[in-house]
């Protein structure tokens, strides 16, 4: 078994050697450091109050996550790792370990290419194609500064 693998709130029972002896532990399984889900950098969608989707982090999509989230093999897209909790994009529903396939109609292919389009947004309405847990859905997201949010 693999620890990484397990749910944050999963408990565990240890059995560690120690000084020769077999010890037994209980531990409750927690979130990875720095709240990632696999892979080690992410990207920021905007680095400033410009552009679309504030708020929230994307990496490249690796075989660890694609299997820790069951990721299907012809999903391409980028991972979203981070959401801030009041961000638009948490109110539109857009969640960590969401894929980003499209943000407004242009495919994405990669963090870099997710990063690019956020950049390029001229309006403050996105429309965003994610996989989310198995499905392909669209969401808007409404960064006008008004709490509504379709999906």
């Amino acid at each position: 078994m693999q620890v990484s693998s397990l749910s944050p709130g999963t408990k565990l029972n240890l059995d560690v050697l120690r000084d020769g002896e077999t010890k037994e532990f209980s531990a409750i399984a927690g979130e990875r450091p720095g709240g990632r889900i696999a892979g080690e950098s992410t990207e920021s969608l905007s680095r400033r109050d410009e552009g679309a989707l504030r708020g929230v982090a994307v990496d490249d999509i690796d075989p660890e996550a694609r299997q820790q989230l069951n990721i299907p093999s012809q999903v391409k897209g980028a991972l979203i790792t981070e959401v801030a909790p009041d961000s638009p994009a948490a109110r539109a529903g857009i969640s960590r370990g969401d894929v980003i396939l499209e943000i407004n109609k242009q495919p994405v292919a990669s963090a870099e290419g997710a990063v690019q389009l956020c950049a390029k947004a001229d309006n403050k309405k996105s429309l965003v194609k994610l996989w989310s847990r198995g499905s392909k859905v669209f969401v808007v997201v409404d960064e006008t500064g008004s709490d509504k949010a379709a999906s």
